[in-house]
């Protein structure tokens, strides 16, 4: 998804956003470009760039981010569309751009797929 992934999982209660908002602090403290939020936010704005038609200009935001923290991914399933806009953002293929630098995403699976469509892979 970005050059260097970071996973942190666990069930409801066990700190994952937390220990997710002190790495971001952390690495603002030391300079660090962060972004931090929600995965259904993200992919919100991911799909009403695309109908805007300004979805270049945001992924061009968050390729100058160094950090980026996508939190309670998992909590919401994806349509296809929208799964396909994050994966596209993290991976850099959109229109052969650079893929965001650092991920740490919070992550609880659920007994439903992320994404709405189980073949999703990429």
């Amino acid at each position: 998804m970005c050059v260097d992934e970071h996973y942190v999982t666990g069930t409801i209660g066990t700190g994952k956003t937390h220990l997710a908002i002190s790495l971001g602090v952390e690495a603002t403290r030391r300079r660090f470009r962060v972004v931090f939020t929600r995965a259904a936010n993200l992919v919100r704005s991911l799909v009403e760039a695309r109908d805007e038609r300004t979805l270049t200009r945001l992924h061009g935001r968050y390729q100058r981010v160094e950090l980026l923290i996508i939190d309670e991914l998992g909590f919401v399933p994806f349509d296809r569309a929208g799964g396909e806009l994050l994966f596209n953002l993290g991976n850099g293929e959109q229109r052969n751009r650079k893929p965001v630098g650092s991920c740490v995403v919070s992550l609880r699976l659920r007994s439903h797929s992320v994404f709405s469509s189980d073949t999703f892979a990429g």
